[in-house]
């Protein structure tokens, strides 16, 4: 009688887990976006009203589409828009909590009197402006990086029990976050990549897949199916191939790839 009670109890302890991390998720965007709502204390009530509505759903876009069974443009779009959210939000988190961690000690130290007192009406609209535009601009800056890779060469050496020095090719790959936001394509380009090198092995260390909706599988076995590493082609399985869906199916998808 004790062992279906093992599941029951691993299912509510994952469903505390997740509505933790929600109800932490709804907190942190609601302060962004209310200090925003403040910041822009200055400018007409329909621009701050538009401009909290719009970061209140993008700030949700990736939640509501993730689970949609869909490859559609508004899916896509949806699941485009929310995880640059993501990635957004969390440098304005960060720049926030430095901008109020120095309020609160400005608070009790005095440095700046004219913020204590509330003199600078303006400012806080240029600070809201500037960690804006700093998040943005490391958003950019890692699109364009995530789209250009290149081949990072490091050397490294072993002590083995073999009858002379061996020298072994072993290329590296992670995080691909294959699926509809990232297509086979991105795939493809890394395979060319590495091609030239004609490693010995090949080491998929986790995340290669980020949902099945979309995922084109063909692809990737005719990429994958150039390389031929005589010690073969391994990997690992990170977070997103089970939250992508079935465990058992990114699995599946993995071995018909050949890794």
């Amino acid at each position: 009688m004790l062992e279906p009670i093992k599941p029951i109890r691993e299912n509510i302890r994952n469903m505390s887990v997740f509505i933790a991390l929600l109800i932490t998720f709804v907190i942190l965007n609601f302060w962004v976006i209310w200090r925003t709502w403040r910041a822009l204390v200055l400018y007409p009530f329909a621009l701050r009203l538009s401009v909290c509505i719009l970061m209140g759903v993008l700030a949700f876009a990736f939640l509501a589409t993730y689970r949609i069974p869909s490859n559609s443009f508004p899916v896509y779009l949806g699941l485009l828009a929310g995880s640059l959210w993501l990635a957004f939000f969390l440098y304005v988190l960060l720049q926030l909590i430095v901008v109020d961690l120095f309020r609160l000690l400005n608070h009790f130290f005095h440095w700046f009197p004219r913020l204590k007192h509330g003199n600078t009406p303006k400012l806080p609209a240029y600070v809201c402006l500037g960690v804006a535009s700093v998040s943005v601009l490391i958003c950019l800056l890692g699109w364009v990086n995530a789209s250009n890779p290149v081949v990072q060469e490091a050397e490294l050496t072993a002590k083995a029990q073999v009858k002379k020095q061996q020298t072994i090719t072993i290329a590296l790959l992670s995080d691909l976050h294959l699926g509809r936001v990232i297509d086979a394509s991105r795939f493809d380009n890394m395979i060319r990549l590495i091609e030239p090198y004609q490693p010995d092995m090949v080491l998929f260390v986790g995340d290669v897949i980020d949902d099945h909706v979309g995922l084109d599988e063909a692809a990737m076995q005719k990429s994958i199916s150039r390389l031929k590493p005589s010690l073969g082609i391994w990997g690992i399985v990170g977070n997103h191939e089970y939250i992508a869906g079935s465990i058992d199916d990114s699995m599946r998808i993995l071995n018909n790839s050949g890794i």
